[in-house]
């Protein structure tokens, strides 16, 4: 293999605190961010779902082993290759991103997918900090660290 590693494994204490800060429930759609193995999105959709959550990661080779690992398992969600600094295509209830994203300009695309309503669960790059917030109707979003 040549180049540099795109992903890592999440440890799984932190991928079910991000889950439960971003408060999945019944008939919510969900982004997971990051999809790395698959292990969050094969979590999220068990418990939504998988027709309710959509996988996104910038490493095409990440989500097509993860769709076909899932799909070994009997889940279905969708998978999209993206850069979700640039665009997230689609509107979320819920975002889950164990990704460090930066902050600033970078977060527009992804709070831009965010439905009104909708909630947001991040880490931020370069920090060992968590981010959550929820979107008003009027766009704003508003959260805590």
């Amino acid at each position: 293999m040549h180049g540099r590693p795109t992903s890592s494994a999440t440890m799984p204490s932190l991928v079910v605190r991000m889950l439960r800060h971003g408060r999945l429930g019944e008939g919510l759609s969900a982004l997971d961010l990051g999809t790395g193995s698959g292990g969050l999105t094969a979590y999220a959709a068990r418990r939504i779902g998988d027709q309710h959550v959509t996988s996104l990661d910038v490493d095409a080779h990440l989500t097509r082993a993860a769709g076909e690992r899932l799909a070994g398992l009997g889940i279905f969600p969708h998978f999209v290759t993206a850069d979700a600094t640039e665009h997230v295509p689609g509107t979320y209830d819920r975002i889950v991103s164990t990704v460090g994203l930066p902050a600033g300009t970078g977060l527009r695309p992804l709070l831009g997918a965010m439905a009104p309503g909708g909630r947001i669960a991040t880490t931020l790059g370069r920090t060992c900090l968590i981010v959550t917030g929820w979107k008003h109707a009027n766009g704003d979003v508003v959260g805590r660290v």
